[in-house]
């Protein structure tokens, strides 16, 4: 059979599952084949004469849980009785297909100094349908199931043994292309739109979907929200496909290899390293009134304080797909917490997400406004931190003007609280970040 190999899945009509494992249109194609030519042997009975292929049977073992496989007769067996047990004509025998094709007549044989003569039989693999569900197109997803070929013989036309050397097992790895969260083998513009009209739900909410939760990775991980590091980790795949992954998704084999996960070497005990720290600056603002606005409207007021929420420090964390390099911003979000009764806030792009291409979200409650940037282009934004994210502006409530008289120096306090604040690198890996700080505003007359 052939080497280890990737089954990526797609969506099966109106849900992602395929209603039955046989109806499944992801197949995938093992062949089952003769290395090489038989090489001329004389026949026991007429040693005058070679020995020819008259018939070859083997078994195929796997894991029914996980695939169903189906077996169809190759180009050797043409004008050959075939036998054939599996998921289509035996599927009481779970986790065993077989076959079995002889020649009748000593006329007809399989040429097998010929690719057609050598190929004995098509191994179709399909994934059950519960794999669909337990798979999220997260970094790293995937399941490996193993075809274990046994029984393999081959036989001349009077019935003797030809000797083989090998019967060769085989590995597949079923998985989604990492950020294709409608899955068509392609992370295109319906991802990208898929993902950010869920940004900012939450487990328990009707818009999320824990299959477009992507981070943390895992074969079944997710954090229970769906923010900026998902959208960035669909972001920076955009134009990747099942043919050319980006990055690059290398199917898994359970045996070792190149292929395989390699062992851990152990390491050293690690260091502390330096996280970048995110906060308002400043921390205290004045917010001096003139007027209220003729429109009543707390959004229509000249009367402004503004903060930089600031990134303070260089990212020195390493690169999680490649520890050589260090991690570059891709994508941020916070959330700021208000008192409406006092102030409303709008937020826009600070520096850092203006000198790239970013695309910006805001989500608005009655008491908070969520902010995320994430990266549209696979180039990081040229100004990397330390810089400003994003700038605060606060602006009155037409009610506050009649409760503070000019000339008698009353103020009125109030706070801003910063919380989930989130950096993440181009692939959606959060980049480790600390403090979320908020800031206070003072709101008085000249």
């Amino acid at each position: 059979m052939s080497p280890p190999g990737n089954l990526f899945l797609t969506r099966q009509g109106a849900k992602v599952p395929p209603a039955t494992c046989l109806g499944g249109n992801n197949p995938a194609v093992f062949q089952e084949v003769l290395s090489g030519p038989i090489l001329p042997a004389p026949d026991p009975k007429n040693p005058a004469q070679n020995q020819h292929v008259g018939a070859f049977q083997f078994e195929v073992r796997y894991d029914a849980k996980l695939v169903c496989v189906q077996l169809v007769a190759g180009p050797a067996a043409a004008g050959m009785v075939c036998f054939i047990q599996d998921s289509l004509t035996a599927p009481g025998l779970a986790g065993l297909a077989r076959i079995g094709c002889v020649t009748e007549g000593k006329s007809v044989f399989p040429d097998t100094m010929t690719d057609a003569g050598r190929h004995l039989a098509d191994i179709i693999v399909r994934a059950q349908p519960e794999l669909y569900s337990q798979l999220r197109p997260n970094q790293d997803n995937g399941i490996v199931a193993q075809l274990l070929d046994q029984g393999c013989q081959l036989a001349d036309l009077q019935g003797h043994p030809i000797k083989i050397h090998s019967c060769e097992d085989a590995d597949i790895t079923f998985r989604f292309l990492e950020g294709d969260v409608v899955p068509d083998c392609a992370v295109d513009v319906l991802d990208a739109q898929n993902t950010a009209f869920r940004w900012g739900a939450r487990k328990g909410s009707l818009l999320y979907d824990s299959f477009r939760d992507l981070w943390p990775s895992g074969q079944v991980n997710g954090d229970g929200r769906i923010d900026v590091k998902d959208l960035q980790f669909v972001f920076g795949r955009l134009g990747s496909t099942c043919q050319n992954p980006h990055p690059p998704q290398p199917p898994v084999n359970p045996k070792g290899g190149p292929t395989g996960t390699p062992t851990p070497l152990p390491t050293a005990t690690p260091q502390l390293t330096p996280q970048p720290r995110i906060n308002k600056s400043p921390t205290l603002v004045r917010l001096p009134l003139s007027s209220p606005p003729e429109t009543q409207r707390c959004e229509d007021s000249a009367d402004t304080a503004t903060f930089n929420v600031t990134v303070k420090g260089t990212i020195v964390s390493p690169d999680p797909k490649a520890t050589a390099e260090l991690q570059q911003l891709g994508a941020f979000e916070f959330t700021t917490y208000f008192d409406p009764s006092r102030v409303c806030i709008d937020i826009a792009p600070g520096p850092v997400a203006l000198s790239g291409t970013m695309t910006c979200l805001t989500q608005r409650g009655a008491a908070f406004v969520t902010f995320g940037c994430a990266s549209t282009s696979k180039a990081s934004p040229p100004t990397q931190p330390p810089g400003i994210l994003a700038v605060v502006t606060v602006r009155p409530q037409p009610a506050l003007y009649p409760l503070l008289p000019q000339g008698q120096g009353q103020e009125i306090v109030t706070q801003l609280f910063n919380d989930n604040c989130q950096l993440a690198d181009l692939q959606g890996h959060a980049i480790p970040s600390k403090g979320c700080d908020g800031a206070t505003v003072v709101i008085s007359h000249p």
